[in-house]
């Protein structure tokens, strides 16, 4: 059984894996051509690697794709455990091969899923052969997660060399990600040399590292680890993402329970109070309820600490209700002790209703803790429905009294199904009713459909009619779809039915997508039907994405046909982009073939662009085909700039090459904005000079604003300058203003410096508005400083009611204005 890999790097596979398939960016993986063993220096610049080819592979079993096919057609929820177990047939010395099979035949989300599975198992077993064939591979989204997969189990083995090979990297930002991945495996075995790599890593990466480092430490010293996560944990009393205490807590408590109780009853009320503890008190419940009641006691009172209490209380019940009665003996608070009597009265529910009845009675109804009555009513109407419905009917009216009728009515319907629906009827009107008609109606509709209908057409009111079937078509949506549909006639057009059919047909199509489609195609042409068409669409093309495009190129124009024929080209390219181009080819000539064949294009060249660009030259020249050649470009540029680059270099000139020439620039420029600015730089002056200056400017803005500040101070006055400075002033603001403050300080008076103010404003508005309000007063248009202090002084009156009031009274705001910002309107 490989060893599974840690927390932080599954996540790093997740966000790097999935996020591909989001983004429909998928190439097939160049086969691995070199297998190194420890010790060997891997080059960390891609462009650099150098493989060498110890002979042919083994090629994948001649069944793989049989398999897979095999897998297709499963319902969608059933196929995730049979992937899981071919993956772990496979040789994983030849992962490339078989994922290149695996995306020959698989969709999208079963592709990524059964690539991260099956590369977990590969970094495992040798970790330097990801490393060599990751750098193969061309988007950074499928690259970068292996590489840092495989160097974190590297790091573990032989952290010298990993550290080695990290350093040798001449990107400042991947010497910072993968150097996070290195600290996380070295910290498997020496924490304190971990520790002190992480202290030289950037802060904002230092918390995600130190969790790790943590998360390892708990595993050989708990308490140690327990320590340094209270020493940084960050979360304050609500949780977070950044605390290491849980998982630190809870090997503790696996190791040396008591040790772990009196450590934390030793700590003071803040650290009780952090969701971190309670959380570590709710696992442990399940295994020692005994011991986490006991250290719940000492946390302040609160309603998570209550939350948690009542299923620790719950859980001793099931398991030693003698220990449970001791334990409310002993309380002195009514709201523990009423606790613990709910939660005795469940654990009594099935052996003396009667007694667990007569318990709830002594306490007091908490719309919030109600179960306990509708388990009751439910184990004691199995024995005595009259009884007990008798017992639920004398409950104070409110939340728990209903949950009691529901218990009951629900047992009852089980052994005499007209009874309990007779009895229903005749509850005086109100949520307890309501509720006990939806569960009876579901009960019936799963044996005998008709009768459950001609029963719901006599509940006299509408609006407990409406609420049952709701309810029942919500629960049989996903346990019989197909019974479910025949109770949409009694739901009235409109947004509630809308969801509800959205909802079932997703189900039907997750469990039997024949019968979905069949369905869908009886409905008349209408919303009903757009709606079916929009919730099973995904799964339909996922399946058999020829025969859901050509039912979506029969369908007529709009919304549903466009959407659905947007989404196979998505899937089809990424398979098979030549046939998914032939088939776009053939629709008539309108808007979702053009938008149809862009996205093939794109998501063609993320995989083969040298391919995908030979497609887009061959099509009839026209406005449709440059935008074809712009997407190409894009594509290709965010994974290779420099082989985009070339390939636009050699179109002819016009509006096609200015565009892609454009794409281009903006994703290397959000890579390597100098490198993109040198460029233009040495573009002759022109439209497509221009054109990809404006291009470049958002991406470099974002990527390095420092440097595009100087950068544009070079531009001559005019439009292209005082519009970059407009681009850079908004982009900036977002990130870091008060360097955007200190550069509009050096700009001269002028429309550019007038417009980025404004923009500088708008932005800074929603952050530091008594900041923007004092920036707006500096604007020289008196219509638009009129425009930016309105603006300014409505964020400001949101955070600091008393400070934006006095400056809007004494400014020279007109007064209608005044009065409508201080009143709250416009």
């Amino acid at each position: 059984m490989p060893r599974p890999l840690p927390v932080v790097t599954s996540l790093a596979l997740a966000a790097g894996f999935l996020g591909g398939w989001f983004s429909a960016r998928t190439r097939g993986p160049a086969p691995r051509t070199e297998i190194p063993t420890a010790g060997v220096a891997i080059s960390p610049s891609t462009s650099n690697a150098v493989v060498r080819s110890p002979g042919p592979l083994n090629p994948a079993p001649v069944n793989l794709a049989e398999q897979l096919r095999a897998v297709l057609k499963l319902p969608t929820n059933r196929r995730w455990s049979p992937l899981a177990r071919i993956t772990l047939s496979l040789d994983t010395r030849t992962t490339p091969v078989h994922l290149d099979t695996a995306r020959q035949v698989l969709p999208r989300d079963l592709y990524y899923g059964f690539r991260w599975m099956l590369i977990e198992r590969w970094v495992e077993s040798d970790p330097l052969a990801v490393m060599t064939w990751a750098q193969t591979l061309t988007l950074a989204d499928e690259r970068e997660p292996a590489i840092q997969a495989a160097l974190q189990e590297w790091a573990r083995r032989d952290p010298d060399a990993a550290l080695e090979w990290v350093g040798k990297s001449t990107s400042a930002v991947k010497r910072e990600q993968w150097m996070g991945q290195v600290i996380l495996g070295i910290a498997e075995t020496h924490s304190d040399r971990a520790l002190e790599l992480m202290e030289k890593l950037p802060k904002g990466q230092q918390g995600m590292v130190r969790n790790g480092i943590i998360e390892s430490m708990a595993e050989k010293d708990p308490k140690a680890a327990a320590e340094m996560a209270l020493k940084f944990d960050k979360s304050r009393r609500w949780g977070g993402w950044d605390s290491a205490l849980g998982p630190a807590l809870m090997k503790w408590m696996d190791q040396d329970a008591d040790g772990a109780l009196a450590w934390l009853k030793s700590q003071p009320e803040s650290l009780l109070r952090k969701k971190s503890v309670t959380d570590t008190m709710n696992q442990l419940s399940w295994q020692n309820p005994k011991a986490a009641a006991q250290l719940l006691e000492q946390l302040p009172g609160g309603r998570r600490r209550d939350d948690a209490l009542s299923q620790t209380l719950g859980n001793l019940g099931r398991q030693d209700p003698a220990a449970l009665r001791e334990w409310i003996g002993r309380q002195s608070t009514d709201g523990d002790r009423q606790l613990g009597q709910l939660a005795l009265a469940e654990s009594l529910a099935d052996s003396d209703p009667t007694a667990a009845a007569a318990l709830l009675k002594t306490v007091p109804s908490d719309p919030n803790r109600v179960g306990a009555f509708r388990t009751v009513g439910t184990e004691w109407a199995d024995r005595d429905p009259n009884a007990a419905a008798a017992w639920a009917r004398g409950l104070p009216e409110g939340p728990a009294r209903d949950q009691a009728l529901s218990g009951v009515l629900s047992s009852w319907a089980k052994a005499d199904l007209q009874g309990a629906a007779q009895y229903a009827l005749g509850l005086p009107n109100g949520n307890g009713k309501n509720q006990a008609i939806a569960e009876l109606a579901q009960n019936w509709a799963s044996k005998d459909p008709d009768a459950a209908m001609a029963w719901l057409k006599e509940v006299p009111n509408p609006a407990t009619r409406r609420d049952a079937i709701q309810s029942l078509m919500g629960q049989l949506g996903q346990e019989d779809p197909a019974t479910a549909a025949r109770f949409l006639e009694l739901v009235p057009a409109g947004e509630s039915r809308q969801n509800l059919l959205g909802n079932m047909v997703r189900a039907w199509a997750d469990s039997d997508l024949e019968g979905a489609i069949t369905w869908m195609k009886t409905l008349p042409e209408g919303r009903d039907r757009n709606a079916a068409i929009e919730r099973m669409s995904w799964s339909w093309i996922e399946s058999d994405t020829k025969g859901a495009a050509e039912f979506a190129a029969s369908l007529p124009t709009g919304q549903t046909r466009q959407q659905m024929l947007n989404q196979a080209a998505s899937s089809w390219a990424n398979r098979n982009p030549e046939e998914a181009a032939a088939f776009a080819l053939k629709l008539p000539t309108d808007t979702s073939r053009q938008q149809m064949l862009e996205s093939i294009a794109s998501t063609w060249a993320s995989r083969s662009p040298q391919e995908a660009a030979a497609f887009a030259s061959k099509l009839p020249e026209g406005p449709g085909r440059d935008d074809v050649v712009s997407r190409v470009a894009g594509s290709w540029a965010s994974a290779d700039p420099q082989g985009a680059l070339g390939w636009v270099q050699g179109l002819p000139s016009g509006a096609a090459r200015t565009a892609a020439l454009g794409n281009v620039l903006s994703a290397w420029a959000s890579e390597s904005p100098k490198e993109a600015a040198q460029y233009l730089q040495n573009l002759p002056g022109g439209l497509e000079q221009e054109s990809g200056t404006r291009a470049v400017l958002s991406s470099m803005a974002t990527a390095d604003p420092a440097y595009t500040a100087s950068w544009i101070r070079q531009f001559p006055e005019g439009s292209l300058r005082d519009d970059a400075i407009t681009t850079l002033a908004s982009q900036w603001a977002g990130h870091d203003p008060a360097a955007t403050a200190d550069w509009l300080n050096t700009l001269g008076a002028g429309r550019g410096r007038e417009d980025a103010v404004a923009a500088f404003t708008r932005t800074l508005a929603n952050q530091e508005p008594s900041t923007a309000w004092e920036w707006a007063g500096t604007l020289a248009d008196p219509n638009r400083q009129q425009d930016a202090l309105e603006n300014a002084g409505r964020q400001w009156l949101r955070v600091d009611e008393t400070a934006a009031r006095s400056a809007i009274e004494r400014s020279a705001l007109p007064q209608d204005i005044k009065e409508r910002l201080l009143r709250g309107g416009g």
